[in-house]
């Protein structure tokens, strides 16, 4: 996993208080160098890291699976066993896809205190496809992006092959304010350029290339 770690100089032994920082879609860690370096200055550890599959990380990309959520935790025992890092006192941030990850992994970790989650999304399908329109374009910057910083895992790279849309249905992340016992249903609507799995009555008009789903389709 390639990552950026600092650590506050001249401000003790510590314990200092830990903030995992994952790296948006198809950046490097180097993204948050300049708010990591001033963190560590106020007194924090940081570990800003490259995700699965892109750059220098090992592994192949997905979208948001859960082997990313078990990176942030990865993560954080790597650190709270060869940093000075306050087990009591964890935070995750991210921008836009770190962000999702960092929402996602506070469900999962209870060692996670706080998220900072920027630009993010609770829903990753009603991210891509605003206003349930389903979109080439919505995809197809972060998927080129991805081909050329990355490596596909097999899911995206099938999809790359039929010519669908990369989003497929991912769990939405659970906003830490709502109950544990809200149930959150992914939407699970997946595109393609004439019809939809769940429907075939709603079809474009043949110089179009995107459409507005059915209601009843999730």
């Amino acid at each position: 996993m390639g990552a950026l770690v600092l650590v506050p100089q001249g401000q003790g032994a510590g314990p200092f208080p830990l903030i995992v920082m994952p790296a948006s879609w198809a950046l490097p860690n180097l993204e948050y160098l300049g708010r990591a370096t001033a963190l560590a200055s106020d007194g924090y550890v940081v570990v800003s890291y490259t995700s699965r599959g892109f750059w220098d990380s090992a592994g192949q990309i997905d979208i948001a699976g859960p082997d990313r959520v078990e990176d942030v935790r990865a993560v954080i025992d790597w650190a709270l066993a060869h940093t000075p890092a306050n087990p009591h006192a964890i935070g995750a941030s991210g921008i836009s896809y770190g962000a999702g990850i960092s929402l996602l992994a506070a469900e999962r970790d209870p060692r996670i205190k706080a998220v900072a989650a920027l630009s993010g999304w609770a829903d990753l399908q009603a991210s891509l496809y605003s206003n349930r329109t389903v979109s080439q374009q919505g995809v197809g910057l972060p998927v080129g992006a991805g081909a050329l910083t990355g490596r596909d895992g097999p899911d995206l790279a099938q999809r790359r092959g039929a010519g669908l849309p990369a989003a497929s249905c991912v769990p939405a992340a659970l906003a830490l304010m709502w109950p544990r016992s809200m149930r959150v249903a992914p939407r699970c609507c997946r595109a393609m350029r004439s019809t939809t799995h769940c429907s075939r009555r709603t079809r474009p008009s043949r110089s179009s290339t995107s459409y507005v789903a059915p209601s009843n389709c999730c």
